[in-house]
């Protein structure tokens, strides 16, 4: 419920950001900028020995996928085409869902999402994908990924929620 309450209850600024090299770029769906930012260095790390990054085995298994520039180009395009097509709704996005970011306080029974580092403006069906991508870890290990009936429960708590929530 705390994620129906961060896309209801967080009025979007889409107003450009100083920072931008664009200032007249709106942060609507910023979370593609961020997606391109980390999709280029795992792309670096794959293909360049001399990235920064020292583990070896992200570097193989990023290898591994044998990603290409235009496969790059193409995956990146597509995904950001389906979400396009989706219409989900502009949000502000936490983008780091996972069981880390979450504190239980259990003498209240209450559960707070945490750690809005990699926060920002997308559409609100990415927040909730990459929620459910994160349950395979770091170790990418998708058979954690979680059941129809868990989807199911959550999307019911989701939609609990205020129906301007789910609008």
């Amino acid at each position: 419920r705390d994620l129906a309450r961060l896309h209801r209850d967080v009025v979007p600024d889409l107003a450009p950001r100083a920072k931008d090299v664009d200032v007249g770029v709106a942060r609507d769906n910023a979370i593609w900028d961020t997606l391109r930012l980390w999709f280029d260095m795992a792309y670096d790390i794959a293909n360049d020995p001399a990235s920064s990054s020292s583990d070896e085995s992200k570097r193989a298994m990023l290898a591994s996928c044998q990603i290409d520039d235009k496969c790059r180009e193409t995956l990146f395009g597509v995904v950001r085409s389906r979400c396009d097509q989706a219409g989900s709704r502009t949000v502000y996005c936490h983008n780091d869902i996972h069981a880390g970011n979450f504190l239980f306080d259990r003498k209240n029974d209450v559960l707070t999402l945490i750690d809005y580092e990699y926060a920002d403006y997308g559409p609100r069906a990415f927040d909730m994908a990459n929620m459910f991508c994160e349950f395979a870890g770091f170790e990418c290990d998708y058979t954690r990924y979680p059941t129809a009936g868990l989807r199911r429960e959550f999307y019911n708590a989701y939609s609990n929620e205020p129906e301007e929530a789910l609008a």
